[in-house]
């Protein structure tokens, strides 16, 4: 049996010394000191006080049982101070000043290390009699090879030898130790130490079993049973510490790193002044009920969900007072955060926490494949905080997990929270809205606003509700509520009066027509599709034309899109004045051929009517070889329900490619259209046709499609050695590379790209090189294809990107989730034709078709505070993306969704920059001569929304004009939107003097593989305007397009 027989040690003070004895039975004392090179420590418990007289004078003393450390000696510091005492409260604090401890220095306030921690405390005397013994179980759990202490005083009615005492299982079936006591008829003070031999699985009991018969009787008192771990170290009774505070747990915040001061009760009075964060919670340090500070803190989406993989919600309430608590067996994940939003962070150093409850052992936590640390649950099934700090890595996977692996069953986990810096501050809960800011607010969730603080005049209340104070109006958590004391209710879709319900369901299209129209469109889009390929070929050899508009007619539909109005085509609807219901004026459409209007019935054009959506069938070829250009427009009134008319008009160009006979090219096109609109076809497709002559071959040929993205680099090699342990490479190009890329050397060995230098051309990797490499090593990354080129993710079955047929075909299958407002798609054809004497067997030609999508249901609007113009390199750029729902602006206040910049170089390659926020600051130092800005916008993981500008710089000079050309809807060079209006600005050094130049004075020029096609397109556009729009019909492969100002 593990009775640890300890040792006793008498000290005494010098005579000659002014030192007075203030201990006492039952004190804790300890000693510790620094003797070069060894640490001096003691630990005992004082058993006895008193004084003897030494040289004639007298000399207190203590009799101490050593239970842990160094052995006391002559000529050795024996300077004890008390740490706790074993039964009297009054002597349970002390304060401990170290500058030697490990995470030292730092001043402590301990208290509580024996009775806080005690596994069985007995403060009033307990009697027995005959046939009786004492029985003592205590609470917890303990095991092996932890050591109890046991200290107690005991007397009896006579003196009593080798009482029996035993520590062991309830049952008595195992015992861990056992001793004899002798007990008299005084108050005795009695000690003993017991090594735990077995596991923690059973309840144990201290057993006192004195033999007492007749009128016999034994009394026990301040009975105390604490580990010797709770006697030895602080870390679980500091109460307060001012000085390096790492190492502190707090049931709240967790372990605590750094300096400051940890108190857990504090009272100020007079100025209290606070820069940063405020927080209160409940009586137990819980569940926070006040929170003043910076607004976007967790940035975990749903926090209060905690939505972990393959868990369930258990029915337990969360110590964080607020969300779910979750169960889960064995390895799960949570996603924290977007891939966007992991990119944008990468470098940057988090913390993340959780409540976790469960039995004893280890989790090992990643972010995604990156390990973080291990965790351990050293107490079962009791709530505890625990928090790990990481530097965000990069990962090429879908959004950004944390993600435990574990054998543990039957966890339960809540409250999980992200946040910036390496502590874990205390819990703000969050739904699925984060605020995305940088701001300082405040929130509460108890109590109310003016009045008193027992009768507010607005009320918080328990079930989430805010209420006034006498009921009057009630706003609830689902967003329902009532004014009047329900006089006038409402809810999500309806508005109930006290006698007089209105539904908006229940009205009809000309009453809701009528009231959308009380607001002013903020956006109107008009677009003309075409069901074939805006391309015409002409065979010199057969004069035949493809496709033949004789044989497939051409046909040509026009759509309408108004923000008020929803995602609904409002070509068809009609206006009517005598109800003001808003649509099309009657009799307003028409379609003009090169400007010049069309009557339907001639010229082999027919125009339909309402029913037909206004389209237009042309059944014979317009276009010849000494006009290979046309343009067919679109125009007419809409008519809003106060009778305001607004012209709206769309246009879309034709060109004639003349072949000489046998050469090959590529033609692609959207059979049904390249516009998803709202209740019509879910999916849309693309088509690309190999033509040879003019004769479309698709037997002799092969298949590639990709998608625009700038990350995609073509193969590299490297322009030197690297060697194994190495995080960086050099390159011979470093085109289109950008952080956060995926990047393989040699084929097989995958790297996330951290930063790229292009002047050095140096790629610096977030991960250690595993091999050595030499010099002409090849780089590349898993989706270039060197069919489409740098630019272009190529797609495939593993990378579908919402096209979901085809990939290899001359047609492909797109759902609306490929294209997020717009999105341009490559086709690349390779002739594989190897009959003799074909010259153009192995070529591989190409050609492109960019999607709109009406569906989305936000719009991006980037606005510059200042313009899109630095001036002499003076200013900086302001820009605020907008986000527009249904033609109104939505999350004004930049708290809803999160906004992910890119700032592109001239040439539209390379990354310069990345933002974030709402409103951002494009430095004059990042553009050089011009840029392009992006901005996409999320929504929790999800993307739903894309838009760009471009940004110049311009310099004064003497007599110096320049003409500069800016686009509406972003630069389509980059992304290649559907349509797009330039608008050319002419200056005088940095001076705008655009409104002092007529409008006959600006001509248009477009240069392109198509001269003839050029010439007489540049007729068309000669002294239009400083304003042209554009679409993919303008372009032929690769289209160049400048303004030329007379200037008088």
């Amino acid at each position: 049996m593990s009775i640890y027989h300890y040792s006793k040690y008498k000290i005494l003070i010098d005579p000659e010394s002014k030192k007075t004895q203030g201990l006492q039975v039952g004190d804790v004392v300890r000693r510790q000191y620094f003797d070069t090179p060894n640490l001096i420590y003691s630990l005992m418990i004082v058993l006895e006080t008193g004084s003897e007289i030494i040289r004639e004078k007298e000399s207190y003393y203590f009799i101490g049982a050593l239970i842990e450390g160094d052995e006391p000696k002559n000529g050795e510091l024996l300077d004890f101070v008390r740490v706790t005492n074993l039964f009297n409260r009054d002597r349970s604090g002390a304060l401990y000043l170290t500058a030697s401890d490990s995470e030292a220095p730092y001043m402590d306030v301990i208290d509580g290390m024996a009775t806080e921690h005690s596994l069985y405390l007995q403060d009033t005397p307990k009697r027995i009699t005959e046939k009786e013994s004492f029985l003592f179980p205590i609470k917890g759990a303990v095991r092996n090879p932890e050591r109890i202490v046991i200290t107690y005083k005991i007397r009896a009615s006579k003196a009593l030898a080798n009482v029996p005492l035993t520590f062991g299982y309830t049952d008595g079936n195992e015992i861990d130790g056992n001793d004899t006591i002798e007990v008299s008829t005084q108050w005795q003070f009695k000690l003993s130490l017991i090594t735990i031999d077995y596991p923690a699985q059973y309840p144990r009991q201290l057993t006192i079993a004195p033999i007492l018969s007749g009128d016999d009787w034994c009394e026990v008192s301040d009975l105390n049973i604490v580990r010797l771990s709770n006697l030895a170290t602080f870390s679980d009774s500091t109460k307060a510490r001012v000085g390096k505070i790492t190492g502190i747990i707090d049931p709240v915040f967790g372990l605590l790193e750094g300096y400051g001061a940890y108190f857990q009760n504090l009272y100020a009075t007079r100025n209290v002044n606070i820069a940063g964060t405020l927080t209160a919670g409940d009586e137990n340090g819980f569940a926070s009920t006040f929170y003043v500070g910076k607004i976007h803190k967790n940035v975990i989406i749903n926090s209060i969900g905690a939505q972990f993989s393959a868990s369930a919600i258990a029915q337990e309430p969360s110590p964080s007072g607020i969300g779910n608590v979750v169960r889960t067996n064995g390895n799960t994940e949570l996603c924290v955060q977007s891939a966007a939003w992991r990119m944008e962070h990468i470098g940057q150093k988090y913390t993340f926490s959780v409540w976790i409850k469960g039995n004893e052992g280890k989790i090992s936590l990643y972010q995604d494949e990156h390990y973080i640390q291990d965790v351990e649950i050293e107490i079962a099934e009791k709530w505890r905080r625990y928090k790990v700090s990481f530097v965000v890595a990069p990962s090429g996977r879908e959004a950004m997990y944390i993600r435990f692996e574990t054998s543990l069953p039957n966890l339960l986990l809540t409250a999980p929270q992200m946040e910036s810096g390496s502590n874990a501050s205390q819990y703000q809960p969050t739904d699925e809205h984060l605020s995305y800011v940088e701001d300082y607010g405040a929130w509460f969730s108890k109590g109310g606003i003016g009045g008193t603080i027992q009768n507010p005049l607005l009320r918080l209340n328990e079930d989430g509700s805010i209420s006034s104070r006498n009921g009057s109006f009630v706003i609830n958590a689902d967003g329902t509520g009532h004014f009047s004391n329900g006089k006038f209710k409402w809810t999500q879709d309806d508005i109930e009066l006290k006698d007089i319900t209105i539904r908006w369901g229940a009205l009809d299209d000309e009453a809701k027509d009528q009231i959308l129209s009380q607001s002013k469109p903020l956006t109107i889009r008009v677009f003309v599709s075409s069901n074939l390929s805006t391309t015409q070929i002409y065979d010199k050899e057969t004069r035949a034309l493809m496709p033949n508009w004789a044989h497939t007619n051409l046909k040509l539909t026009p759509s309408l899109f108004i923000g008020n109005y929803g995602e609904d085509d409002l070509i068809s609807q009609v206006a009517d004045p005598a109800t003001k219901r808003p649509g099309i004026k009657l009799g307003s459409v028409s379609w003009y051929k090169n400007g010049k209007q069309i009557t339907s019935g001639t010229d082999s054009c027919w125009i339909g009517d309402v029913a037909a959506k206004y389209a237009i069938t042309i059944k014979a070829n317009h276009i010849g070889q000494h006009s290979p250009y046309m343009r067919y427009g679109f125009q007419a009134v809409w008519v809003d329900g106060s009778g305001n008319e607004t012209v709206v008009a769309a246009d879309i160009q034709f060109t004639q490619l003349t072949n000489p006979g046998a050469r090959v090219a590529a033609l692609a096109y959207a059979p049904d259209g390249n516009i998803f609109k709202n209740g019509e076809s879910k999916n849309l497709t693309a088509r690309c046709d190999l033509w040879r002559g003019a004769q479309i071959d698709s037997t002799n040929a092969e298949y590639r499609w990709g998608v625009r993205d700038e990350s995609v680099f073509a193969n590299a090699q490297m322009a030197g050695p690297a060697s194994k342990g190495s995080y960086t490479i050099t390159l011979r190009s470093v085109a289109n590379m950008i952080p956060g890329g995926v990047l393989y050397l040699i084929g097989s060995n995958k790297h996330i790209i951290q930063s790229v230098d292009e002047q050095t051309k140096t790629v610096t990797l977030t991960s250690p090189l595993t091999r050595d490499y030499v010099t002409n090593s090849i780089v590349t990354t898993p989706l270039y294809d060197a069919w489409l080129g740098p630019g272009w993710a190529v797609l495939s079955e593993t990378y579908p990107q919402g096209v979901i047929a085809g990939w290899k075909t001359s047609e492909i299958t797109l759902t609306s989730n490929a294209v997020r407002n717009f999105e341009t798609f490559k086709c690349a054809i390779k002739d594989i034709d190897t009959t003799l004497g074909n010259s153009y067997a192995g070529q591989i030609v190409f050609d492109i078709i960019t999607f709109t999508d009406m569906t989305d249901p936000f719009v991006v609007d980037i606005i510059g505070t200042k313009g899109f113009v630095i001036k002499n390199g003076e200013n900086d750029i302001e820009a605020k993306a907008l986000v527009y729902r249904s033609g109104r602006e939505t999350d004004a206040t930049g708290m809803e969704f999160h906004y992910s910049w890119k700032l592109f170089d001239s040439e539209g390659t390379q990354v310069i920059c990345t933002y974030q926020g709402k409103q951002i600051t494009v430095a004059k130092t990042d553009i050089d001569t011009r840029g392009a800005l992006i901005c996409e916008i999320y929504q929790g993981l999800n993307l739903i929304a894309r838009g760009q500008i471009s940004i110049v710089e311009l310099y004064d000079g003497e007599d110096a004009y320049s003409v500069q050309i800016f686009t509406s809807d972003g630069n389509n060079f980059i992304n290649g939107n559907i349509s797009t209006t330039l608008t050319a600005c002419v200056y005088k050094g940095s001076q705008e003097i655009t409104q002092t130049i007529p409008d006959n004075l600006f001509c248009w020029k477009r240069t392109s593989t198509n001269a003839d096609g050029d010439t007489v397109w540049n007729e068309l556009h000669a002294g239009i305007g400083r304003y042209l729009t554009i679409s993919d019909e303008d372009i032929y492969r690769r289209a160049m397009f400048t303004c030329e100002v007379t200037i008088n």
